[in-house]
């Protein structure tokens, strides 16, 4: 089923708030927050004491998830989407999504998009779900923050945030008390994956993919990527890891598990830096660290500040 708050008037949406032991959206469930009018979309906040899961696809092809959106219509800004639980699970094709495609009025702020921010003890993400806020109105887009003991990307699984217009894309925030892993490709080879990208024709600029953790580790093809391919430059990839960082191996189709900012054919932009502050830094097996252009902008710079053992094998 689905829940839907939205406005197309000049008053606000209402928010969507639900309180509950644990919650569940399965088989094509969704909640949705829109506006197509002058007035703003509602929040959704979630707080769940034990476990807050999205799971799958319905027959109907609607991903199951959680969904904010100012359409191109509308004058109003999005809403977030804020979770709270001791266990976040998206799974199986699931997608929190904060999308912004609205007119900005004269005078207001254009930092007005919405961003998705999960507290939790464990947050997974496995199986091709997405967590993705996007651009291409007159409002930068929100940034994905998770705060949390630990995060597994798995399965072709994908944090993205990005601009298609004028304005900038979001940041995708990682603060983990222990270990962040990043592991492995989806059956069609796509890799698990934090992104932020520019693109063709976008003068906004790439968020920053910035973690900080006890241990990183990136395996079997899973990747962190800042690219360009417009005129706004790429993001940076900051790591900060008490431990150690580990880039490691490849996936079967020969993707390159490690951390890369690109500057794409065409782009004027330049690439973003890759800085890694660590204990010891391990990048084997295929495992890579790179900044690369094959437009217009310049490649940005890899600065590893390492305190013990920077190994490359």
């Amino acid at each position: 089923g689905q829940l839907v708050v939205g406005t197309r008037g000049r008053g606000n949406a209402g928010n969507i708030v639900i309180d509950a032991t644990s919650t569940s959206l399965t088989g094509g469930s969704q909640l949705i927050e829109k506006t197509e009018g002058q007035g703003n979309a509602g929040n959704i906040n979630i707080n769940a004491r034990e476990t807050a899961t999205f799971n799958g696809i319905g027959p109907n092809g609607l991903e199951s998830g959680i969904f904010t959106s100012a359409e191109a219509e509308a004058v109003g800004s999005s809403g977030s989407i804020n979770i709270s639980a001791d266990t976040v699970i998206a799974a199986d094709g699931a997608r929190l999504s904060a999308l912004t495609r609205s007119q900005r009025p004269s005078g207001l702020s254009d930092s007005g998009g919405s961003g998705i921010n999960i507290i939790a003890s464990s947050v997974v993400a496995d199986n091709q779900a997405l967590i993705t806020t996007m651009t291409d109105g007159d409002w930068d887009a929100g940034s994905i923050s998770i705060r949390t003991d630990d995060l597994l990307v798995a399965g072709g699984s994908e944090l993205d945030s990005g601009t298609t217009g004028e304005r900038n894309a979001g940041s995708i925030i990682i603060d983990a008390q222990n270990d962040v892993i990043f592991d492995g490709v989806n059956p069609n080879g796509f890799p698990s994956i934090a992104t932020t990208l520019t693109s063709t024709n976008s003068s906004g600029t790439g968020g920053d993919i910035d973690i900080q953790a006890e241990m990183l580790t990136l395996s079997n093809g899973a990747q962190l990527i800042s690219s360009t391919a417009g005129q706004g430059a790429a993001g940076n990839i900051n790591i900060k890891t008490r431990e150690d960082t580990l880039i490691d191996g490849t996936a079967e189709i020969a993707f390159a598990s490690g951390a890369f900012s690109q500057v794409f054919l065409g782009a004027t932009g330049n690439g973003g830096q890759i800085n890694i502050n660590a204990r010891s830094l391990f990048a084997q097996d295929g495992g890579q660290l790179g900044t690369s252009t094959i437009g217009s902008g310049d490649a940005g710079n890899i600065i590893l500040n390492i305190r013990e053992v920077a190994s490359f094998s």
